[in-house]
């Protein structure tokens, strides 16, 4: 039996059979009216009220923002809006001493990079001459006179140049010797020498020797000798050197003269003890 192409009991929704659906006015107005919409919106996008014409870069280094407009490079008659901003913020990045940088946009014609800098941390010695480094371990600049506030590094002889990365665990080391000297009050021009393993050592801003040892317990042993030292020149002591290479013994110190006495005597070590119970 042949169907004849009409829905049994005037059912509308048979199976096989659903009525064509042809667009209305309306419709077809309201597609038109966003298809020209789009255009117009991208052709303003395009167009020379929006083209690129600055690059302006925010950062409290006067220099450096020099630096990244140098390095920040976009080709002329790109738009604006469309401009990717990823490609700026890498540009800023290959300058060493940027530490982050953002880029947003404003419109009309400009593009605005912020830049914050990265912080010097401490004074490397290299086979070039000393180089100021970030908490990072950046190398940033090379300063014959860095600051007197920043701690002084003696490493092993290595040729480093400036943008590059210093080794990660050297500068955890530095970094824990840091943090013990500001629980102590040490203050942060001391000179760290670790260029001997196992037998590392730092002289105080104020000239005392501490001999640190190995590489564990660096913050507590700088915090004590800091403690140590405090405590000795409240008494009035001339110390040659404050021992800390043993974390799981009181701290031993050396007054001025003793060694060379005492060796000339008998032999023997003449240092001192100081009780640094709930160090």
């Amino acid at each position: 039996m042949a169907w004849d192409g009409q829905a049994p009991d005037g059912h509308d929704d048979y199976e096989g059979h659903r009525p064509e659906r042809r667009p209305t006015a309306g419709r077809i107005a309201a597609a038109l009216a966003v298809l020209l919409l789009g255009m117009a919106v991208l052709g303003i996008t395009l167009s020379d009220a929006l083209r690129l014409t600055d690059v302006v870069v925010y950062c409290d280094d006067f220099g450096l923002a020099q630096e990244v407009c140098r390095a920040v490079r976009v080709p002329e008659g790109v738009s604006t809006f469309w401009y990717p901003l990823a490609g700026v913020r890498r540009d800023a990045l290959t300058c060493s001493r940027v530490r982050t940088a953002r880029v947003e946009r404003s419109l009309p014609n400009r593009l605005i990079v912020r830049v914050a800098p990265r912080k010097p941390a401490f004074a490397l010695e290299t086979a070039q001459g000393v180089v100021v480094a970030d908490p990072e371990g950046v190398l940033l600049f090379h300063s014959a006179t860095p600051g007197a506030g920043l701690p002084r590094v003696s490493a092993a002889p290595q040729s480093l140049a400036v943008g590059q990365r210093w080794n990660p665990g050297a500068v955890t080391i530095v970094r824990q010797c840091m943090d013990g000297a500001k629980a102590g009050g040490l203050g942060m021009g001391f000179h760290l020498d670790i260029r001997t393993r196992f037998d590392y050592s730092l002289i105080t801003p104020r000239g005392v020797k501490v001999k640190l040892g190995g590489g564990d317990n660096l913050k507590r042993k700088v915090m004590v000798a800091a403690l140590v030292e405090r405590h000795l020149r409240s008494r009035r002591e001339r110390v040659a050197y404050i021992d800390v290479r043993v974390p799981q013994r009181d701290p031993v110190w050396m007054p001025v003269g003793a060694e060379e006495e005492s060796m000339a005597a008998d032999g023997t070590d003449a240092t001192d003890t100081v009780d640094t119970t709930g160090a």
